[in-house]
């Protein structure tokens, strides 16, 4: 096994640390003086997506130093306690795969989270409850401990067609044979536990208190549960891995929060700058 010296792309480490910069410096910049609710809701849509974009500066290139540990893969376990509960991950994808209508529909939801992050911040960043600041530090922690736990208990996964570039990448992490990290083409290499899983709970949550946006991001999010064995091509068990890490992180994360949002809303108004810190 190989354990060659790992070089970074620094072209695209340093576009995404100018993307966390700009957005950190504007939300700074349009809390500065007085300013307006509008500023002030726009500010709190850039904050926590700084957060985000800074989280995956360091827990990107982590998710394939951590496979190099090259510990044993729990696949068969997986696929042992899937066949338990009747999960038949073969079956599933030839129903989808056979309707292209349907296949559209469950890709499309599986690739949303990146546009749900701004929808689902700008959601909470109208309200005076500060909810992005809690879906910022939900989707953090949680991603977190997807990462550390795919370290430590690997799996590869169902062989999905959607999925042969992250197969291939995931073998050479663990083999030692990959030697440059380039953030443009990163791939998420973590089944176990199915961060996939995890943000469609803390997503829910998030837009809890708005009955509307609620029923929107969880009809998105439900055709992404649906599209996680096919296109992420997990197991059944990594769909529930990753819904416990999502509640375990919303527990922790709600306590904390709860405490500093009580003690700061009867001080402050919607325009209130101060936030908890992650």
């Amino acid at each position: 096994m190989r354990h060659d010296s790992i070089k970074i792309v620094g072209e695209s480490m340093i576009r995404l640390a100018l993307l966390v910069a700009v957005l950190a410096g504007f939300s700074w910049l349009l809390r500065q003086g007085h300013p307006n609710v509008v500023k002030i809701s726009i500010a709190r849509v850039f904050s926590p997506m700084a957060q985000i974009f800074a989280l995956m500066l360091v827990i990107a290139p982590l998710s394939y130093l951590i496979e190099r540990l090259h510990m044993p893969l729990i696949d068969d376990s997986l696929e042992t306690i899937d066949a338990a509960l009747g999960f038949n991950w073969q079956n599933l994808t030839d129903f989808v795969l056979r309707y292209p209508a349907l296949e559209q529909t469950f890709f499309y939801a599986y690739l949303s989270i990146p546009i749900e992050l701004l929808v689902i911040t700008t959601i909470c960043a109208v309200e005076t409850r500060f909810a992005e600041i809690e879906f910022a530090q939900n989707y953090i922690l949680s991603m977190i401990a997807c990462v550390v736990i795919g370290g430590m208990v690997p799996a590869l996964g169902e062989p999905s067609p959607f999925q042969s570039l992250v197969h291939a990448e995931f073998e050479r992490a663990r083999s030692g044979h990959w030697t440059i990290f380039d953030y443009s083409t990163v791939q998420g290499i973590v089944a176990f536990p199915s961060f996939h899983t995890a943000f469609p709970i803390i997503a829910v949550y998030a837009v809890r208190h708005s009955v509307p946006a609620m029923f929107g991001v969880g009809a998105i999010n439900l055709l992404m549960l649906v599209s996680i064995p096919t296109f992420g091509g997990h197991y059944l068990t990594d769909m529930i891995g990753g819904a416990v890490v999502a509640i375990a992180s919303v527990l922790c994360i709600r306590s904390r929060f709860a405490a500093w949002h009580e003690n700061l809303l009867p001080a402050k108004g919607p325009c209130a700058s101060t936030e908890p810190m992650i």
